[in-house]
């Protein structure tokens, strides 16, 4: 394909790696500014797959904390106190 694509260019080599780097460059444009952001909203990024009973908590990290993004959020009561879970 990219043969294909190589010699369809018109012009001498460096022209055509300049022709080639646009084409590039707005590809990823139309990516990042109408394609992925029409994508994301139906992806399926905040759905839950497992209930409570598995062992996943509907409540997450904030963002922005170091935590790993849609991380279960882990309570740190008692952490450190020397205390022994019963």
């Amino acid at each position: 394909m990219y043969v294909l694509l190589w010699r369809k260019l018109p012009g001498p080599w460096p022209v055509k790696v300049v022709q080639c780097l646009l084409l590039l460059a707005i590809s990823v444009l139309l990516l990042f500014t109408i394609v992925f952001p029409w994508v994301e909203p139906r992806l399926p990024f905040t759905d839950v797959t497992v209930d409570d009973q598995g062992g996943v908590s509907e409540t997450t990290a904030p963002p922005g904390d170091g935590a790993t993004i849609g991380a279960p959020a882990v309570s740190m009561v008692g952490v450190g106190s020397g205390e022994v879970p019963s």
